[in-house]
């Protein structure tokens, strides 16, 4: 796995995304084109780069400055297969809110959270920007591999991506699996109530995959998956699911 330069601080970051850093060595190959959906300061989209050269990685980052920050990293690691593009991803287009972690720059949000006495000050800012939708940024280009970490946005952006999953069947997937995300977006966004959004994006991930593997357990049915996200006593948080339609090789097994 190459070593790429980051800040300090901003390496830290890597070590809880190995799992992830694992599946792109695992899943990507010379010559296939990838997409990264919540790219944030880069660290996924450079792995990505260099496993899939002389394919090409679109990374897709909505927040200002963390999109400059990706740029640079981009820039100061000599890469040279990646565009960005400063956009927000959901099911429709126009323009939507994004509201800033300043406490955690990988949690800006594109719905309103909850606030708690401890959150205001995290959550003080927002702003809006352009959205659109999966469909829309792809057009004329053939994908192999996705990693989608869109902070619970993932839902949506699969109904904006009817036309792109035709397009691209073999397509891979790595997509956060994050049920207060899920119910958070669905709050604001709709169209269904939003405790249900967790069990309604499981279905659409076994509506539109033959294979859904949940990382660090094995390919699950859609009952195991129903069930592990809504069991009591010791509730699912959040992990990360890898959805296609040919089997895959298990990398946390090996």
């Amino acid at each position: 796995m190459t070593n790429f330069k980051f800040k300090f601080k901003e390496r830290d970051k890597e070590k809880t995304c190995l799992n992830i850093l694992k599946g792109i060595t695992s899943l990507v190959e010379p010559g296939f084109n990838c997409i990264d959906i919540g790219a944030n300061i880069g660290i996924t989209t450079l792995h990505m780069a260099e496993a899939c050269k002389p394919g090409v990685v679109l990374a897709v980052e909505p927040d200002v400055k963390t999109c400059r920050r990706l740029c640079r990293h981009i820039e100061t690691n000599e890469i040279d297969n990646v565009e960005v593009q400063q956009v927000a991803l959901a099911s429709w287009m126009g323009e939507i809110c994004l509201y800033r972690n300043t406490k955690n720059l990988g949690d800006h949000r594109t719905w309103a959270p909850l606030l708690g006495p401890k959150d205001h000050r995290a959550f003080g800012r927002n702003y809006s920007l352009k959205c659109s939708t999966l469909d829309e940024i792809t057009q004329g280009i053939k994908y192999q591999f996705v990693k989608m970490d869109a902070q619970g946005m993932e839902y949506h952006i699969l109904r904006g991506a009817n036309s792109f999953l035709s397009c691209n069947p073999d397509c891979s997937f790595i997509i956060e699996l994050w049920p207060a995300g899920l119910s958070g977006a669905e709050r604001q966004h709709g169209p269904n109530r939003p405790k249900n959004a967790p069990k309604n994006f499981i279905k659409m991930l076994f509506n539109k995959f033959k294979h859904v593997y949940l990382i660090g357990q094995k390919e699950m049915t859609i009952d195991e998956m129903m069930n592990f996200v809504s069991k009591k006593g010791k509730p699912f948080i959040e992990g990360d699911v890898v959805c296609a339609n040919k089997p895959i090789v298990l990398w946390w097994e090996i």
